[in-house]
């Protein structure tokens, strides 16, 4: 999603991560590129792909042959004559990689780390030519408001993350073979983008009329609604503890007995609560869970976040209100007796309250319709030189899973 701020996030996730020429023609599928297609076969804003909810062929796990470093081509790629290098393309997935390639199996990490490394390759060229474009309009004295807004945007990342140490934050930009200077201008370009997209197609959406309002509530009530919450003491009498063992090492009688027992020791806390000895006494005296030693108190929850176990706690803990304590309530391994401490009913925001949230939502997407086919005729028309080659170069660069076969295409 595009929005004005955005462009921080870029640069943060640059940070924290360790802060042959000739022109592209098609050559039939690219299934690494399979993401960022819409259905259309429009391409789309990477800054806007989920990868993981794109398609089942875009998360099934792809054997990818390794890349040898000297088959490679170059490490520049070119957008309307722009360079990208692989130090821009790696140095905010580099975080990522580092942990996929530790985490994932190798052959999953290559289709991992060639969906991110497309992905990261179509930002850069997202923001070549829209910067492009959006330079022609700016005046001098905006470029230097932009290049200011980039100047505090990067001492606030030397202040948090490098001690406020410059010279460190320098040669951490020249470890991903990145310098000040770059990094400045890229912050810039990103500021200037995201605000031109902005300034340009915001005013222009048009504001969604009543019927739509009304239909797209009907479609997502549960937008709307608010769940349960509830504040609650319980005391737990696990079956397991009057049986000293497990039970599937007890026989069917002493599952029995232990039962009968658990049974027993729960009614006598109820009686308890009953003569006026408080909750929390009782709990920490009977109860085999995990808040036992906090008088059973849980803090305020969703009781449908609740595990399966405690699911005839729920049923009756829905039909409480404050104050109420509950008879033994008879559980899947455990007798259980609670407290209803507080409770926020389920509450569903009526159609005129849901209004204001709608139409900007609404027009969010509208916004981020008519700024996609603007930047889908640039990309369209944007003259591309290297990529492929680029592409598998940048893979050689990526971090490499240990003890397997390296990314590529």
């Amino acid at each position: 999603m595009f929005r004005g701020m955005a462009w921080l996030l870029g640069l943060a996730a640059l940070c924290s991560c360790g802060c042959a020429d000739g022109q592209r023609t098609p050559k039939g599928p690219n299934p690494y590129r399979r993401e960022l297609r819409a259905e259309s076969g429009a391409r789309v804003d990477p800054a806007r792909i989920d990868i993981a909810a794109s398609s089942p062929a875009a998360t099934a796990p792809v054997l990818l042959p390794p890349v040898s470093p000297r088959s490679v081509g170059p490490s520049v790629m070119f957008v309307n004559r722009e360079p990208i290098t692989i130090a821009d393309v790696l140095s905010p997935i580099r975080r990522e990689l580092e942990k996929d390639a530790e985490r994932l199996p190798p052959r999953q990490y290559a289709a991992t780390a060639a969906q991110k490394v497309r992905r990261s390759i179509d930002e850069q060229m997202f923001i070549l030519v829209v910067y492009r474009e959006a330079a022609r309009s700016m005046t001098e004295e905006e470029e230097k408001l932009y290049s200011k807004r980039a100047d505090e945007e990067i001492q606030r990342i030397v202040n948090l993350e490098f001690e406020g140490r410059q010279a460190k934050f320098e040669k951490h930009l020249a470890d991903q073979g990145l310098t000040l200077k770059e990094v400045r201008e890229k912050t810039k370009r990103r500021l200037v983008v995201y605000r031109y997209l902005a300034e340009r197609f915001r005013p222009l959406a048009e504001h969604p009329k009543r019927d739509e309002l009304k239909r797209y509530y009907e479609a997502h009530r549960d937008e709307f609604t608010t769940p349960p919450r509830v504040r609650m003491s319980l005391i737990e009498v696990s079956f397991e503890g009057p049986l000293r063992k497990p039970r599937s090492a007890a026989t069917a009688a002493e599952i029995s007995q232990a039962r009968q027992d658990a049974l027993a020791k729960a009614r006598r806390a109820r009686e308890e609560i009953e003569s006026g000895v408080p909750f929390s006494a009782v709990a920490r005296a009977y109860s085999d869970g995990l808040k036992a030693s906090a008088g059973g108190a849980w803090e305020e929850l969703d009781p449908r976040s609740l595990r399966p176990r405690y699911e005839r706690v729920v049923r009756e803990l829905l039909r409480m209100s404050a104050g109420q304590v509950s008879d033994v309530l008879e559980g899947t391994d455990a007798y259980f007796i609670v407290r209803c401490e507080s409770i926020t009913p389920e509450r569903q925001m009526t159609f005129e309250e849901a209004q204001p949230a709608i139409a900007e939502r609404l027009l969010e997407q509208r916004y981020q319709q008519m700024q996609k086919e603007y930047v889908d005729g640039l990309l369209r028309r944007a003259v591309v030189q290297n990529e492929e080659e680029f592409f598998r170069s940048v893979l050689a660069a990526a971090p490499q899973p240990k003890g397997g076969h390296p990314a590529g295409p």
